[in-house]
């Protein structure tokens, strides 16, 4: 009996880890019919608990899950979600109790458990935090994610929608002697991070439990079996990419820790390139020496910044409990600065009129999108004609913009034959187009990634002449701001008011540089 129970567990692994959004769910009517009962079963024979209290557990766990209630996600193109309650047994009094299973090439990899305060649409609170970083307007309630063992990896508080109280597992390291070596042990604490209304918090500890290298416990906790069952590896996990794909492809894979890797397909080189790793913080202290740049004494604070030796931008979502990795946002210097400005605008005659056209570049045309692939993240500019004259440029860094680093001398570029993918013409009035030359001539002189790049200067200059143009902020990783995807889509349907204006949602080129006056 004992030995059966010992085999009979699921594999511990977080929610944290999964990042993608739902496709598509599927109700299993007849689950005793269905292939699921069958795939969950030999998983969980799998598996080998490392003390009594954790086959106790997910015996009590595997007795009281309820086969009716499975539904079935596509969360990415390789890989599958199960979701079924486990009524009848709870971790915390009043807590609705989900198991969570996670399916790679009709194989389950991994597991959790999910227990939830407010049961209403609880699926639909999962699937959003499996998205990462977590989003549910107006939700109020407890979530907390556990090993399969029962173990907590991490909890969220939230008040109409907004995270108040979050509690995540941390490590605390000691080398200790056994068996004629030393042993690296770890103590590891719940961090409960309390966040009040006046802006400020406070924390909390509590102690869990201790493991050491050689009792296989702290390979568990960062969800691998060190025995050599059904998602072991400690890092031997083999990932084999698409022998190919199309410029622009993704291809997602998380690892039995819970690592998760998204590969970008890069037409030019046809090659894949990795865009994106998402790290569950109890992977980073469990494996430390892999994830050290990442570790800090006490629980990161939501939205920290740290810079990796991969060059990757990561960023903590205490939502989830996750570093998300990618390359940053970035904005570089124009291809032909126009180092002299007063010279490069005095064939205009700011005593006329003028023709003004803004541009679009978008990261992902027709959507609004901040970037796409690995560094693509669009411009807008405008461009100026007046009889023969014709002038295009456009607002940049003079080196690079990084969420990190997002302050940078400005400079102006010449935009001529930009490509573009929205453009909108208007007349101004002899009074406008003074007002916008004069801006442009004295523009700031810092550009800031979040709060004047591109987009704020062609707002702003038109602002300047009376002209309002719409401004609504989107969010990268590591920052926010105007951005050309969303002030893109905005500028498809906008109408400026008090003017007529020439619109062209379908993209082209943008006229260049023509004309020239008597020095």
């Amino acid at each position: 009996m004992r030995a059966n129970l010992f085999r009979r567990v699921i594999f511990l692994m977080m929610l944290s880890a999964f990042v993608l959004s739902c496709r598509h769910e599927v109700s299993i009517e007849n689950a005793a019919d269905s292939p699921f009962r069958e795939t969950v079963q030999k998983y969980i024979d799998r598996q080998v608990p490392s003390t009594d209290e954790e086959a106790k557990t997910i015996a009590l766990v595997e007795a009281s899950l309820d086969y009716t209630s499975i539904r079935l996600y596509t969360i990415t193109a390789n890989e599958d979600l199960l979701i079924a309650d486990v009524p009848g047994y709870e971790l915390e009094q009043g807590e609705r109790l989900k198991a969570l299973f996670f399916i790679q090439d009709r194989e389950i990899i991994r597991s959790s458990l999910v227990s939830l305060t407010n049961q209403h649409e609880d699926n639909n609170v999962i699937l959003s935090l499996v998205k990462a970083p977590f989003k549910l307007a107006g939700y109020t309630g407890k979530i907390s994610c556990y090993t399969i063992y029962g173990s907590i990896l991490f909890y969220n508080v939230v008040a109409d929608g907004k995270l108040v109280t979050s509690g995540v597992l941390q490590a605390k390291r000691d080398g200790k002697r056994s068996s004629g070596r030393t042993q690296m042990c770890i103590d590891w604490y719940l961090i409960t991070t309390y966040r009040y209304a006046n802006g400020s918090s406070s924390t909390s500890e509590q102690y869990i439990k201790t493991t050491c290298d050689g009792d296989c416990q702290s390979a568990r906790m960062a969800g691998i079996q060190c025995d050599g069952g059904a998602g072991s590896g400690g890092g031997s996990y083999s990932i084999v990419l698409p022998a190919t794909g199309n410029d622009g492809d993704t291809y997602t894979v998380t690892e039995p820790n819970g690592k998760t890797t998204t590969w970008t397909f890069v037409g030019a080189s046809h090659s894949w390139t990795i865009s994106l790793i998402v790290l569950p913080e109890v992977v980073v202290q469990s494996e430390y020496a892999t994830y050290s740049f990442l570790s800090s004494e006490g629980p990161a604070l939501d939205g920290s910044l740290v810079v990796g030796p991969d060059n990757f931008l990561y960023v903590y979502d205490a939502w989830s409990a996750t570093w998300q990795g990618s390359l940053p946002y970035e904005v570089g210097g124009p291809a032909s600065r126009i180092p002299n400005r007063p010279a490069y605008l005095r064939c205009f005659n700011a005593s006329q009129g003028a023709t003004l056209t803004i541009y679009i570049d978008q990261p992902v045309p027709g959507h609004d999108d901040a970037s796409s692939g690995l560094s693509n993240v669009g411009h807008a500019w405008i461009s100026i004609t007046q009889g023969g004259i014709t002038r295009t440029f456009g607002y940049y860094p003079d080196g690079v913009a990084v969420p990190y680093s997002p302050e940078n001398e400005s400079v102006l570029g010449n935009d001529s034959n930009h490509v573009f993918d929205v453009s909108v013409q208007i007349q101004i009035t002899a009074s406008e187009f003074s007002q916008i030359l004069n801006y442009v001539l004295n523009m700031p002189a810092t550009y800031d990634l979040n709060t004047m790049n591109c987009v704020n200067f062609v707002v702003e200059s038109c602002g300047a002449a009376g002209i309002a143009l719409p401004q609504h902020p989107g969010t990268w990783r590591g920052g926010g701001g105007l951005n050309p995807g969303r002030f893109g889509q905005d500028m498809r349907n906008f109408d400026i008011p008090n003017k007529t204006e020439t619109r062209d949602n379908d993209g082209g080129t943008a006229v260049a540089d023509s004309g020239n006056c008597p020095s």
